[in-house]
């Protein structure tokens, strides 16, 4: 096989730039792990046990794949894909109102009658957790359409059917 640039199609280049983004976004994941990092919160803990010859063999097995994905990158012309963080968040926060609002008495039936006392007890708080995640979309949103405006746009309100 030569070194040089190899032509493809615009349908190839795509799927081949996603499916490598999407491995290369994890190969970030795994060596943030190597690295010994947890993440830890009320309800959610990353416990990392993997052992120094793990973490050692891990990154070097990361380095091993990125190697091979510059070679592809740089043989097929690939632009990185670019992630937004805001993007993300919109995301996750839209996924995570509609969870939240199954947690609610009404769709917790569908696990078997929910005692009384549990609707009185979660109704507020996930009404405050859905508050939460609301401003915190509607913050991100407004960086967007900072970016899009180029000024700022603090006063711009949104409703929620126009996202």
């Amino acid at each position: 096989m030569s070194e040089g640039r190899i032509e493809i199609s615009e349908n190839h280049e795509r799927i081949i730039r996603i499916t490598l983004g999407l491995l290369d976004e994890a190969l970030c994941g795994f060596e943030h792990w190597a690295q010994g990092h947890e993440t830890h919160s009320v309800l959610f803990h990353e416990r990392n046990m993997l052992s120094t010859k793990q973490r050692e063999a891990l990154l070097r097995d990361v380095e091993a794949a990125r190697t091979l994905l510059t070679k592809i990158r740089d043989s097929l012309g690939l632009k990185p894909v670019i992630k937004n963080v805001d993007g993300s968040i919109r995301g996750s926060c839209m996924v995570l109102i509609s969870d939240l609002i199954e947690l609610g008495p009404k769709y917790l039936k569908g696990y078997g009658e929910p005692p009384e006392e549990l609707a009185r007890f979660l109704e507020p708080s996930l009404d405050g957790l859905m508050t939460s995640l609301e401003r915190i979309l509607t913050a991100v949103t407004r960086n967007e359409l900072a970016r899009i405006a180029g000024d700022n746009v603090s006063s711009v309100t949104m409703s929620s059917e126009e996202d």
